[in-house]
């Protein structure tokens, strides 16, 4: 009797076995099968773009079929992304060998343009891009058919273009010296192709502007072909999550010492983006990148597709009809404000931070089961991934009673993860789990630092929700914004003070001045009388790590809202 049990069993993991196997089967022949669509794609749009004779002037391109082979990600099936080299122009360079490896001069001047210029000389900007940051490049080109026309969630591109230049001209323009922009990507070229595929009467269509209003889509061509070339970048913190992960056991996925300092570079970045008027809006580790070469220890924060500009025409927020709330990024990592409709706020972009914080330590955030159950990878991001596509999903118009019920779990699904994340900052339950969740995966880590680790986090979650509370759902974005041009104001130290509590995980050789208040320094004396038989906090490598510094200096006298005086350069190409 014992035998046949035996046996059946045997036979029942057999079984199993041969249906798991099955199933990995179809799911890779599923992939593979997308992948060659995907490819296919790629090849028919390349062709298009190469028909351009500037495209041609601009990059090294032998083929179509070379083109191709270049294709290593993408976002969605509107967006391709390719791994291109920048051409000189050949009565430039006689040797042809040379001529492969030689970046084009538009974009070796672009890359002078911004770092060093005789006005405002960058040092540190100069240092820290590669030798080859006009030769390696990214092309992201985007295709709209007559579908995705449908849908005002398109001309990405050309969104991402006008912020990335906002940020970057302002910089210039601003009249404070503050080298923060290390982090932020160069666009080289942007461009819409004319060809006979991709052609349509734009009049009656239209589009979310950066500023998030419906807008009618004017433009001198009728192409919805276009593509944006700008600086390549290393690993996203998404694929290094993943690398982690499959090799680890135990404990925390990023150790506290990497993820703390990939968050102060973060909180870095959001200041300077919001500095300059720019809500992101899609804060997540498919979004922040390392660099290349040099710059890997650079934290780069990149895809502004779906960020939006403040509208200094409308400096208290009032939502104007067909105003967008649904610019935002994964389901995961978005503001529970930003997904019920609340206009864009930089403090939302803090909460997503908070949130890749803890994904970076734990892998696990505590509505990612909800995410499981409606039909959505929690942790690779199915739900959202990019999710200006998944987004447009929630308001299409379904057809079959397949759709219908599709439909309907993903709309129930929703629903629960914004009750989910307001619970999260309402209660503290869910900070509670977090924190037991450290605790938990603090394999190997010294008990005093695991502790030091848990009041971080705890203090940090306290001023976001503090912050979450005071700005509400529709608070006036004018003030906020023109206040964190100073540096006494209560809107620039939110940031600072932010930084002073991760900084306190870290030891350093002299601190500089704007850590060292008087809280500060009582934290650090009552941490010193802890550390007599051991080091609770670690020592800042600064070889390996960047480390940024944010005291202001007033360059002139004119301190002139940068927000209000420069964004009006946008207003006029927004609507074009």
């Amino acid at each position: 009797m014992a035998n046949e049990k035996r046996v059946s069993s045997l036979i029942a993991l057999e079984e199993l076995q041969k249906s798991s196997d099955m199933q990995e089967m179809t799911q890779r022949m599923e992939a593979q099968k997308n992948m060659e669509i995907v490819r296919s794609k790629a090849t028919d749009v390349l062709s298009l773009v190469a028909l351009s004779p500037e495209f041609n002037q601009l990059f090294l391109v032998q083929s179509v079929e070379d083109m191709s082979a270049f294709v290593f990600s993408y976002k969605s099936d509107r967006t391709i992304i390719i791994d291109m080299l920048a051409r000189c122009p050949r009565e430039q360079i006689a040797n042809f060998e040379t001529y492969k490896f030689a970046s084009h001069p538009e974009f070796e001047k672009k890359i002078s343009q911004y770092t060093r210029t005789a006005e405002k000389p960058n040092n540190q900007l100069a240092k820290c891009r590669p030798w080859d940051v006009a030769l390696c490049v990214i092309l992201k080109i985007e295709a709209l058919d007559s579908e995705a026309m449908q849908q005002p969630h398109m001309r990405l591109l050309f969104r991402e273009n006008l912020i990335i230049k906002h940020l970057w001209d302002n910089f210039m323009r601003e009249t404070m010296e503050l080298d923060e922009m290390t982090g932020i990507p160069i666009v080289f070229k942007y461009d819409e192709v004319s060809n006979p595929t991709f052609n349509y009467d734009l009049a009656e269509y239209k589009f979310y502007d950066v500023y998030g209003n419906l807008v009618p889509w004017k433009s001198e061509s009728r192409s919805t072909l276009s593509y944006l070339c700008m600086e390549q970048l290393g690993p996203n913190l998404q694929y290094l999550t993943e690398v982690m992960v499959s090799g680890k056991r135990r404990g925390y996925v990023f150790d506290v010492d990497t993820a703390l300092k990939i968050f102060d570079q973060l909180l870095c970045r959001c200041l300077q983006i919001h500095r300059f008027g720019v809500t992101h809006n899609a804060i997540e580790p498919h979004n922040l990148y390392f660099g290349r070469s040099i710059a890997f220890n650079v934290l780069y924060i990149a895809n502004f597709n779906v960020a939006t500009l403040f509208d200094p025409k409308d400096p208290n927020n009032m939502r104007k009809s067909g105003s967008d709330s649904e610019l935002y990024g994964h389901l995961r990592f978005a503001s529970h404000i930003r997904m019920k409709g609340g206009q864009a706020h930089p403090v939302h972009d803090l909460e997503s931070a908070f949130y890749t914080l803890v994904a970076l330590l734990t892998n696990n955030l505590p509505w990612d089961s909800c995410l499981s159950t409606g039909g959505s990878s929690s942790k690779t991001g199915a739900a959202g991934r990019g999710s200006v596509v998944d987004n447009i999903n929630l308001s299409n118009t379904v057809s079959n009673q397949s759709d219908i019920t599709k439909s309907i779990e993903r709309n129930s699904m929703m629903q629960k993860l914004r009750e989910f994340k307001t619970n999260f900052w309402k209660s503290n339950n869910g900070i509670a789990r977090v924190l037991a969740d450290l605790q938990y995966m603090a394999f190997g880590v010294d008990r005093h630092r695991v502790s030091l680790t848990v009041e971080i986090i705890k203090d940090l979650y306290a001023k976001i929700r503090d912050l979450i509370n005071t700005v509400g759902s529709d608070s006036p974005q004018a003030s906020f914004f023109s206040n964190l041009l100073l540096q006494h104001t209560t809107e620039y130290q939110t940031y600072t003070d932010l930084r002073r509590t991760v900084l306190m995980m870290y030891r350093f050789e002299s601190i500089s001045a704007f850590i060292n208040t008087p809280t500060y320094q009582k934290k650090i004396e009552s941490l010193a009388h802890d550390e007599v038989d051991v080091n609770v906090r670690l020592a800042w490598n600064l070889t390996n790590w960047c480390f940024n510094g944010v005291e202001v200096n007033v360059l002139a006298n004119n301190t002139t809202s940068v927000v209000k005086s420069t964004a009006k350069n946008v207003v006029a190409r927004t609507v074009e």
